[in-house]
């Protein structure tokens, strides 16, 4: 069954601005107005676009689960890019798409072509893509201007095009009337509010040949301002332009009302946004938790304990250990950024907690100094040498005393040991280098055989230390600590533990979802946790530039909004403001 809001939606046949809150049945709506101008409408063309490949495929089989694979197969559902490189096809016009690999290769050329070498590459890919997701092309500063003009001449040369060409090439062509807009007599786009300049002019030159134009979308999702989105302005830019009947779906079907209350009191601070209401159908009884903790890691200890006191249940596994499993959609862990997952992702294995990392999520332990801390633990457990030789190079040893070190000992810790290293063609430097590994070595391998494991992993730590950067240290200590103190067994048992693979393909059900705020968009679970929710993380100060603060109030809204039952937020050292402005926290 429909809702007022919903039924009115459906059935406008003109220009409409549906502005869908979070859990407000969106995609029902959607899939119900296609089906109905199927029906009413059996000779028009029928357009729906949406922001990525797996929204386009979800929305596709919930079409031919309504109507049926020959009614749905009327409907063209798909990305931007789909819907421009057809057009361009139709048209007569035959592209070649650069892949992000070589985009990406690209980009560093034109960095050098430009002699800006000093920017880094988030700053290198900013400047560009700022210019391309403009309307007129214009760049704002002098180093935006080089690498525009230094990209685009590499394109130009290699014969190819990126994605956002694809639209700028459809957009000036059905200007100029030498590319076909697609013949849809309605079209449908998804999350109206991440449209830029020129995906909005692509909507707009459909709108002038007549479609009728259904735009779904929320102001108060828009976080994504660094991909030049439109967000608010444009929803009422497309209001104005258009003429298009507002209705707004204010009944939410995913939180409980303690929830729903807690997030619309965050997001009533910012000034610019759609007047709403949001209104819980399903009614009190969830809860809400702000936790502060002293530090990181007795935040990631009691979230681990906190999901083995929920729902699950332990699996055997075939190499006689155990693993604790969750309820499908049943946890997710969410953070401003991937940094924070990752301390807790090394929990949960310790613990034996199936999880999922998200895809852009990186292990912690495959990355320094971590990951060298496991190599020489490794190299010592498995009597080889290349985790060890990983961590001379990192610690700055000559390549030259590395290899005469390796062809000494053949890649065996044993024969290094015993073997002669013929020193008198090296400098003094590298001799002294090598004396002080092969003294190391002796003493680590003494030391395990005696089975004082707190010592050598105490060692290795040390050994490691000076090399890191400040903010190292702490996850170096915390990883050395984690090996001797909260697991069990040899050291390869207690390697295995920490080298086990996790899960990043998100295929299974039964694990909890470790994800940034970003990620999160469109998911919903019975429980959310928000972790490091400290003043100086939500809202961050560490971007280039910062986002927008308004856009941070978001970002935090839409985590929040992904729970349905239970939403515990935590920090450590002093509370986001947006929790101390909305009551959650105190100052």
């Amino acid at each position: 069954m429909l809702n007022t809001e919903q039924q009115t939606a459906v059935l406008e046949n003109k220009h409409t601005l549906v502005v869908a809150l979070p859990g407000s049945g969106k995609t029902k709506l959607c899939v119900d107005k296609i089906a109905r101008l199927l029906s009413e409408f059996p000779q028009a063309g029928i357009g729906a676009v949406t922001f990525t490949r797996a929204a386009a495929y979800q929305l596709k089989m919930k079409v031919i689960e309504s109507v049926g694979i020959e009614a749905a197969g009327r409907v063209q559902v798909g990305t931007f890019h789909n819907h421009c490189l057809l057009q361009l096809k139709e048209s007569g016009k035959r592209i070649s798409l650069i892949k992000d690999g070589e985009k990406s290769a690209l980009y560093m050329r034109a960095r050098e072509a430009a002699n800006l070498n000093e920017l880094s590459y988030e700053q290198v890919s900013r400047d560009i893509e700022t210019v391309k997701s403009s309307i007129d092309l214009l760049p704002e500063t002098i180093n935006q201007t080089a690498l525009f003009n230094a990209y685009q001449a590499l394109l130009k040369k290699s014969g190819y095009f990126d994605l956002q060409d694809v639209i700028r090439m459809c957009v000036v062509g059905m200007e100029d009337g030498s590319v076909r807009p697609k013949p849809f007599q309605f079209l449908l786009v998804d999350e109206f509010q991440d449209t830029d300049s020129i995906q909005y002019a692509w909507v707009m030159n459909h709108a002038k040949t007549g479609s009728m134009i259904t735009a779904v979308g929320d102001d108060d999702q828009s976080i994504y301002s660094w991909r030049h989105s439109m967000g608010y302005d444009g929803m009422l830019q497309f209001a104005g332009d258009t003429g298009a009947n507002m209705i707004t779906l204010k009944l939410n079907y995913r939180c409980h009302k303690e929830i729903l209350d807690s997030a619309d009191r965050v997001i009533k601070y910012n000034k610019l946004r759609v007047n709403k209401t949001l209104i819980s159908d399903k009614g009190p009884g969830g809860a809400v938790k702000v936790i502060k903790f002293s530090e990181r890691e007795e935040e990631s200890i009691e979230i681990a304990e906190e999901i083995l006191r929920g729902p699950g249940k332990w699996i055997d596994l075939a190499d006689g250990a155990q693993e604790w499993s969750v309820p499908p959609q049943s946890w997710a862990i969410l953070a401003r950024t991937n940094q924070h997952l990752r301390q807790i992702s090394s929990e949960l294995r310790v613990r034996g907690i199936v999880h999922v990392l998200g895809s852009k999520v990186k292990d912690v332990w495959e990355t320094p100094p971590l990951s060298y801390l496991l190599g020489v633990l490794s190299s010592l457990a498995k009597n080889e040498l290349l985790g060890i030789e990983n961590a001379l190079h990192w610690k700055g040893m000559p390549t030259g005393a590395i290899d005469r070190l390796h062809s000494a000992s053949l890649g065996s810790l044993k024969k290094l040991c015993k073997a002669t290293i013929v020193k008198t063609d090296l400098s003094k430097i590298d001799i002294e280098a090598i004396d002080r590994t092969l003294a190391l070595i002796s003493g680590w391998t003494s030391q395990l055989e005696k089975g004082r494991l707190e010592l050598v992993v105490g060692g290795v730590r040390s050994w490691l230390e000076p090399t890191c950067k400040p903010k190292e240290v702490r996850d170096l200590h915390y990883g050395a600590d984690l090996i001797c103190k909260r697991i069990r067994g040899s050291l390869a048992d207690r390697l295995r533990v920490l080298t086990k693979k996790n899960d990043k393909d998100n295929k299974r059900e039964d694990a909890v979802m470790l994800i940034t705020m970003h990620g999160s968009k469109g998911l919903e679970f019975d429980n959310v946790w928000i972790v490091a929710a400290d003043h100086d993380i939500i809202p961050s100060v560490a971007g280039e530039p910062p986002s927008p603060v308004e856009e941070e109030r978001r970002l935090l809204y839409v985590g929040m909004t992904r729970a349905k039952k239970r939403l515990l937020i935590s920090y450590v050292y002093k509370p986001s403001y947006f929790l101390v402005e909305s009551g959650l926290a105190s100052a």
